[in-house]
């Protein structure tokens, strides 16, 4: 069941019933439900048409949706009241009720204690776009911030967050054409990884234009081209490093 509730788009909301029920209905038309919003409570009959308290007639009631002019999933003789029957132009009205004030304050306390603060042991995690903060202890720590959330602090590579694409070739060099500005975001020396016709890919930036990517591979010794040639197929994980020797790197002066 929904612990929150919207309120109706108006104060003061009511309206009648449209046809007489019996304490058995679970769907009540009412008249107009301009400005009603599901799911929330009902009173019906609180006072009747000179505005007397009626308390012989209150029933509470749920509902979980409107379908045109009628209530449906209705609970009947809600907190505790008791169904009953009403007449064709019973009064209706939106009015805080006790289920209402209990259901918010269950959500409420489920990671907050009833001064509005968090329970000590309730949050392990919280997480927001692309990173998780780890709350396990007194000292919470960003455990994937944004821009290393594929990858871990220790590796020193950062994805790009971009789609790189196949260029051109000229063994061994590469050049890969990327979505922007790469003169904002990449410089000559930095190191490149990716992944390329099955093959893990190592690089070093030599040149950069507005929308390309010009690099350097990593050599096989033996031929002195390109251990691991870029193909004209699809680039997927692309990263980048500021790092002389981010994980992986290639260190032999060779290659």
């Amino acid at each position: 069941m929904t612990k929150l509730f919207k309120a109706p788009t108006s104060n003061f909301w009511s309206t009648t019933l449209n046809g007489a029920i019996n304490s058995a209905v679970d769907e009540i038309t009412l008249n107009s439900v301009v400005g009603l919003q599901a799911p929330g409570y009902l009173i019906i009959d609180r006072q009747d048409g000179n505005n007397n308290d009626t308390s012989e007639k209150r029933e509470v009631v749920y509902f979980t949706g409107i379908n045109g002019n009628s209530l449906t999933g209705v609970d009947r003789g809600a907190d505790g009241s008791t169904a009953r029957s009403h007449s064709d132009g019973s009064l209706v009205e939106a009015v805080p009720t006790v289920g209402m004030w209990n259901d918010q304050r269950d959500w409420a306390v489920v990671e907050h204690n009833v001064d509005g603060t968090h329970k000590s042991a309730a949050v392990t995690t919280l997480k927001a776009t692309d990173a998780e903060i780890d709350t396990g202890t007194e000292d919470a720590k960003i455990v994937t911030p944004k821009a290393i959330a594929d990858s871990s602090i220790q590796t020193g590579w950062t994805p790009a967050r971009e789609t790189w694409t196949f260029s051109s070739v000229d063994n061994p060099t590469g050049v890969i054409t990327v979505p922007s500005d790469a003169r904002t975001k990449y410089s000559v020396g930095m190191r490149i990884k990716l992944t390329n016709g099955g093959n893990t890919i190592y690089g070093i930036i030599t040149a950069v234009a507005e929308t390309a990517l010009t690099f350097l591979h990593e050599i096989n010794p033996g031929t002195n081209q390109a251990l691991h040639l870029l193909a004209n197929s699809a680039i997927t994980n692309p990263y980048y490093s500021t790092q002389k020797v981010p994980f992986g790197f290639p260190l032999s002066p060779n290659k």
